[in-house]
């Protein structure tokens, strides 16, 4: 069996369809940017990424399928942000060490002294992930990136599920209701 046949080409080319004609208008067009999306296949998973702040679609040989959300915005941002709405001043190692702490809820309470918005917006997050475990059905979490693994600098929501033994059109449905929640959620936080 060759790569595409195990990736189900036929899917993936429909998911690349159905992500373009959801997004490819003009209201989402002026708010986000050009529209495409391109599928990756690699030995053990295939990827669909949309440019810029569109979702990307992720699979394995396993059946196992992961939903990112657009962007929900840089972590040195948000945290410089939340520290200047809460008059509190940070250099940039202090940005960097608050990154790492953060990984880990754990430490929440003992940052939220000095860093209250962020931690309230942390767990703001946080909580719309776990709703939306609820209404999807889906394992939902709010992906914050580990610095030290090269995972990037973007906070993320993301949803995942496990389509073994599903026709193609029940992965499409549960692919399009993480979509919509995740949307949602992205806009709430």
């Amino acid at each position: 069996m060759n790569k595409n046949e195990e990736f189900e080409i036929d899917f993936l080319e429909g998911l690349r369809e159905y992500l373009f004609k959801r997004y490819n208008k003009e209201e989402v067009i002026k708010e986000r940017g050009a529209c495409w999306f391109s599928i990756d296949l690699f030995d053990s998973e295939w990827i669909i990424l949309g440019t810029g702040t569109y979702p990307r679609v992720e699979g394995d040989r396993e059946g196992n399928i992961t939903i990112w959300s657009p962007t929900v915005g840089e972590v040195p941002d948000i945290i410089f942000l939340s520290c200047e709405l809460d008059k509190v001043e940070i250099t940039s190692n202090e940005v960097d060490r608050v990154w790492e702490m953060i990984l880990d809820k754990g430490n929440w309470e003992k940052l939220e002294k000095k860093y209250r918005g962020l931690i309230e917006w942390l767990r703001k997050a946080d909580g719309l992930a776990k709703k939306a475990t609820k209404e999807t059905g889906m394992e939902t979490v709010f992906f914050i990136p580990d610095p030290k693994k090269e995972e990037g600098d973007r906070f993320y929501f993301v949803a995942r599920f496990n389509s073994k033994g599903m026709s193609d059109e029940e992965k499409m449905k549960k692919i399009e209701k993480a979509l919509d929640v995740l949307e949602d959620i992205v806009n709430e936080v």
